[in-house]
């Protein structure tokens, strides 16, 4: 999907001027030509707004592109809806007197988030095991590890004061991102819906919390093992934790509703893994160039790099996974030509075997980033 380029108003302005000239088949005089341009530029302005607003329009159409508000109405029209936050429920061992643990007892965590007791349970030789907590605050920030300690808020005189979590029931998770939500509804609109198909293992998994890229490939070698990749929001380069790979693996053989194994074909076996990062040096050969340049074409040329992604059969819309020294250089240049600076020359090291790559494709689950980028100015 290509979005229209919008020209500046002095564009717009100049080509009034000359569209007239060209229509009366003469130069305008100067004296009618100021005047000339003043209508121009008052022209220019309203059609510089009428030229946002029709792209505005036009990226409405696409998940890709669209505001927040015609995201959700574009879901609508496929069943998908935004997975909201969840909070965390955690069970402790808590000691005491009495007969038994209140509901609604509440504890506080290192995080600040405060957790009330959901089940009266009994107290039995002085220790409540198995004590059921809710997280009142939505999100990964309810997320503790086992065997940390949450004090007690309430006034109570069983519980001596303190809890120690001893299970996670439920993990925390926040909002699913802007990201997430239109990249499952991106793919709903290019794929059929079928259990098995790489289509169905994509849009299941992208139900996964956090989950921004599912990549479902056939094992190279064993018939009836799925490979599946995943990339996430939430941590470094998007690659997942084992945990989150353990909750991939549950959404993409499990409906979520009812527990049953209904998302997988009957022979498949599903191996979940990670993605990962393939790095690269650049170097950049430009004239002209200046620290500020430098600074915006560089970030231009990392999100070159790190829009690319594999190729999945059956998933994928446009081809987009090959590493490219021209795509880098016409990246470069995108932002370098407006400021009279020209990108000559760009040569891509790849940091694992040393090479100079001029065409790198992205296979399974692999992405790019460039490690370093270095500028050398030439005449």
């Amino acid at each position: 999907m290509a979005i229209p380029s919008i020209p500046s108003i002095e564009v717009i302005k100049n080509r009034i001027v000359s569209d007239i000239e060209s229509s009366i088949g003469q130069t305008v005089p100067f004296l009618p030509l100021a005047f000339l341009k003043i209508v121009a530029s008052a022209s220019a302005g309203t059609m510089f707004l009428l030229y946002q607003s029709i792209v505005w329009c036009y990226k409405q159409i696409f998940p890709e592109s669209a505001d927040y508000f015609n995201l959700v109405l574009l879901g609508k029209i496929v069943d998908i809806t935004l997975v909201g936050a969840v909070a965390a429920e955690i069970e402790c061992t808590i000691t005491g007197s009495g007969a038994q643990v209140d509901a609604g007892e509440t504890f506080i965590g290192t995080n600040e988030v405060i957790y009330r007791v959901t089940t009266n349970t009994a107290i039995v030789a002085g220790t409540a095991l198995d004590v059921p907590l809710l997280a009142l605050t939505s999100g990964d920030i309810g997320n503790l590890a086992n065997g940390e300690v949450l004090d007690i808020q309430t006034n109570n005189l069983n519980p001596t004061g303190t809890a120690t979590i001893t299970d996670t029931t439920t993990s925390g998770a926040d909002e699913e991102s802007k990201e997430s939500f239109s990249a499952r509804i991106s793919l709903r609109y290019r794929t059929r819906f079928i259990a098995g198909t790489p289509g169905g293992y994509a849009l299941y998994g992208l139900e996964t919390p956090n989950f921004t890229w599912v990549g479902p490939t056939a094992h190279p070698t064993l018939p009836s093992f799925v490979n599946v990749y995943g990339k996430v929001d939430n941590q470094t380069d998007g690659i997942p934790t084992t945990a989150q790979l353990v909750e991939l693996k549950s959404y993409l053989s499990d409906d979520p509703e009812t527990g049953k194994t209904i998302r997988r074909p009957v022979g498949d076996n599903i191996v979940t893994l990670p993605i990962t990062i393939r790095q690269f040096d650049i170097e950049i050969f430009i004239s002209n160039s200046n620290p500020a340049l430098n600074a915006k074409i560089q970030t231009a040329i990392e999100a070159y790099i790190e829009n690319l992604e594999p190729y999945i059969i059956g998933v994928s819309g446009d081809r987009n996974d090959v590493l490219t020294e021209a795509g880098a250089t016409e990246s470069g240049n995108a932002i370098a030509k407006t400021e009279s600076a020209l990108i000559t020359q760009s040569t891509i090291t790849d940091v694992t075997t040393g090479l100079n790559e001029t065409n790198y494709s992205l296979l399974g689950g692999i992405f790019g980033k460039f490690r370093t980028v270095a500028f050398t100015v030439v005449v």
